[in-house]
Formats: structure tokens, C-alpha cells, sequence
């Protein structure tokens, strides 16, 4: 069994969708239940520019049998977002999507039991300004019984985001706490840690991605590199040269990929 399959990772699906819609459809319906409540909140309210915004998912089971959903690929597939700006014009970012290796979205959850998920929302939409947004987010997928009943449409959830100012101590300080676990946690909350970093798309962010191609695990590299190249900066560009000497090929790969984005402005896709 490779790393990979033990981690519970898939490739990217290949099937249909309309073949999927088609199975939903057939599939018996019950009306949504307060037993088996779905909520998403934002885990800051209040966040500086260019800080990581985090939405948390929960659902809990209160009912007598087992539930199941599939969050899609990678367990992000499956959520939709819209975004309503400061000037109320509204973004619908596109669904989560990226070939390469992936977490598998099944889940089961036990009665009595609970499935908690943070998505990092700067990887669907940039915020570039200031202002007073509203977050819509809902499950698209459904949520099923083990014996195949359906528990109705998840409904839209709409949350409040202020966006203050750029504020370079706070958002250095965020870098600190996440370049300290992309190179010190373990394997799974590293790499959550460095595609942070890696959307952190601010010039503070440059020593903090070197830092963690420095000294982060093979696994996490990337995203200190697209990180870096999404950046673009003097700085940013003189920290990648100084990596070209690796004895990681993949890694002197990536590096000179990411040096051709800079150059040409192709945007440069990790899949690790």
C-alpha cells in the first residue's frame, strides 16, 4: 500500500456528473431534521487584509443510525460559495477543483457522533480590499442515512466579514504561528498550516515561505514555492534562486517552474 492510499488519499474523480445527479435524484427524500444539524461559522469575524480566512463546517448526528456524506474531492469539492463585496456586488468563486492526489470525501458519522472541517477560504477567493463582506456557504452535496434516506437540502449560511486595513504585525504575527506548524506539527496539520502560507499573498509572507522550504517536509515544499511565485517580489524571487541548489530534483523542478511563472505570469498548479 503506498503513503498515499494509507492516508485515505484518491485521485481526482473522472465520473459523470450528470450520472451522479441522476442517482441523487432516484434516491428517496426526507425533510431536513433538526437532529442532524449543519452549521458553518466563521472562525474570526473581524480579520486584518491578506490574513487566512477560515470557515469551520460541522455536522452532528442526533439520530438513532449512522449518516454519511461526500464532501468531494479532497473534501472541498462539495461546497459552494458566494461572496458579497463591499460595493454589493456578489462573486460566486468556482467550486474547489485541481487534479493530483486527494483526500477521499466519504464520511460516515456514528449516532451521537460529530464531523468537524475548517476551509481556508483565501483558496476560492481573494479578498484585495478593505470593507464588509458577507460569506454565503452551503453543502451541496446531500446528506444520507446508512439506509439511503436523504435528509434534505442543506440551506445557505450567510456570515459577516470585516476586512480592516493591511496591518503588517498581525499579519506577520499569523505567518510566525503558521510557518512554525508547516515545520514542526505533524504531517497533516503541517501541510493545512503551509497551503495557508501559501495564500498568504503579501510580501511579509516571503521570509516565512523560505523558512518553510527550508525546513519543511518534502510534502509541504510546494506550497512554500507556489507560495513565493504567487508573491513575485525581488525578495521572493532571489529566496527561490537560492534553493535551485537542492538535491531534491522535484523540488529544483518546482523552483524553476515557479520562476517561469514570475517571468511569464503562467500561473503555477502544486499537486502533491
Amino acid at each position: 500500500m503506498s503513503i498515499a492510499q494509507a492516508q485515505g488519499w484518491r485521485k481526482a474523480p473522472y465520473c459523470s456528473v450528470a450520472v451522479a445527479l441522476l442517482a441523487c435524484s432516484l434516491a428517496p427524500v426526507a425533510k431536513g431534521t433538526d437532529l442532524v444539524p449543519v452549521s458553518f461559522t466563521l472562525q474570526e469575524s473581524t480579520v486584518s487584509l491578506h490574513e487566512p480566512i477560515y470557515v469551520n463546517f460541522s455536522v452532528r448526528n442526533g439520530l438513532s443510525e449512522a449518516i454519511r456524506l461526500d464532501l468531494g474531492f479532497d473534501r472541498k469539492e462539495g461546497f459552494r460559495f458566494s461572496v458579497t463585496q463591499p460595493d454589493a456586488s456578489t462573486v460566486n468563486p468556482q467550486p474547489y477543483s485541481r487534479g493530483g492526489l486527494g483526500l477521499s470525501g466519504l464520511i460516515m458519522i456514528e449516532p451521537a457522533q460529530a464531523f468537524d472541517q475548517q476551509i481556508l477560504l483565501n483558496e476560492l477567493y481573494q479578498i484585495t480590499k478593505p470593507g464588509d463582506y458577507w460569506i454565503a456557504v452551503k453543502l451541496a452535496t446531500p446528506i444520507r442515512t446508512h439506509s439511503g434516506l436523504e435528509l434534505g437540502p442543506t440551506p445557505w449560511e450567510r456570515m459577516r466579514l470585516k476586512v480592516l486595513g493591511r496591518d503588517e504585525k498581525r499579519l506577520a504575527d499569523a505567518c510566525e504561528r503558521l510557518a512554525k506548524r508547516a515545520t514542526e506539527a505533524d504531517y497533516q496539520v503541517a501541510r493545512a498550516a503551509a497551503l495557508a502560507l501559501r495564500y498568504v499573498q503579501d510580501p511579509v509572507a516571503v521570509p516565512y515561505l523560505d523558512r518553510v522550504l527550508a525546513k519543511g517536509d518534502r510534502g509541504v515544499k510546494g506550497f512554500a514555492v507556489a507560495g513565493l511565485a504567487s508573491i513575485g517580489t525581488t525578495d521572493a524571487i532571489n529566496k527561490l534562486t537560492s534553493h535551485l541548489n537542492s538535491d531534491d530534483a522535484q523540488l529544483r523542478s518546482q523552483i524553476q517552474a515557479a520562476l517561469s511563472q514570475i517571468r511569464t505570469g503562467v500561473k503555477l498548479e502544486v499537486n502533491d
